[in-house]
């Protein structure tokens, strides 16, 4: 809550001197007004501000350097490994709603105010109000789009065995999920995608590269009614690429979901963290 205060508060600064900017440029009739001063509330406060609410809403995460980004798989009774999701479907609709609202309040009063005022106006006002519009459109079908999904489904749940990827052997997988209502669901994709990050040092600036490395898609066929009392759910196994390696980097894991449905789509992923003993043994390394 703190982080989201200290946001909160640095976006109400950004907008205050964005308004000091464009309150002390001239008024005459005559002239070409400057956008720049608006561009402060639009580049600067208002995504600090929808960052604050994302994190208000839990559609955004921080996370703090005594915890791990991804936590690994649990192992649940029936001996598969619970990978959780990266963010909960409904928290990221309503982090995209409360964006938009931020966005669309900043935007409306820096454009009525900038071409309401005498004078003409400059080009990169009209190619900032082009981008607004183009990304309240986005936000508006995210917040639609979620809306229509999530009174119909719930959140997927992905388990997997054994509990982390290795490279050139097969990894099983297992996708459930509940339904709200009565639908059609066609099918599930699950993709497996493995990312590799290289840090390098090279005078004296440390620079790091992510790039993707491999990809594994399977789908699993369900053309099939679901209801509340019968959930989905699909199991299957994913050849995972023997080029997927760490050579000189780090790798990381991760499973896109798709349920293809009538209708717009429910997608997610889900990041595999690495095993706990990993981390026990650099600790002891670093230790001894």
């Amino acid at each position: 809550m703190t982080l989201t205060r200290v946001l909160a508060g640095l976006a109400l600064l950004a907008a205050a001197i964005g308004g000091a900017l464009v309150a002390a440029q001239p008024r005459g009739p005559v002239g070409e007004r400057s956008f720049k001063p608006y561009l402060i509330v639009l580049l600067v406060a208002a995504p600090l501000g929808a960052l604050a609410a994302g994190l208000a809403t839990g559609g955004v995460r921080h996370v703090r350097s005594s915890e791990r980004e991804n936590p690994a798989p649990v192992e649940d009774e029936s001996g598969w490994f619970v990978v959780p999701p990266f963010r909960a479907y409904r928290a990221l609709r309503n982090a995209a709603a409360a964006a938009l609202a931020v966005f669309t309040l900043a935007g409306g009063i820096a454009f009525v105010d900038h071409f309401g005022r005498p004078g003409s106006s400059d080009a990169t006002a009209v190619l900032a109000l082009l981008a607004w519009m183009a990304l309240l459109a986005r936000l508006a079908w995210a917040v639609v789009k979620r809306t229509w999904v999530g009174r119909r489904l719930e959140d997927g749940r992905l388990a997997i065995r054994p509990s982390y990827p290795v490279a050139g052997g097969t990894l099983q997988v297992r996708f459930d999920q509940a339904v709200r209502t009565d639908l059609w669901v066609r099918a599930v994709d699950l993709t497996l995608v493995v990312e590799r990050l290289t840090v390098r040092t090279a005078h004296g600036r440390t620079r790091t590269r992510k790039a993707e490395i491999a990809r594994r898609r399977l789908r699993l066929t369900v053309d099939a009614r679901m209801w509340p009392t019968a959930p989905l759910h699909v199991e299957g196994a994913l050849e995972v690429p023997a080029e997927a390696t760490a050579d000189g980097g780090f790798l990381f894991w991760r499973i896109d979901a798709r349920t293809r449905m009538s209708g717009p789509d429910y997608v997610t992923r889900f990041p595999i963290g690495g095993p706990d003993d990993e981390d026990d043994e650099s600790e002891d390394e670093t230790d001894s």
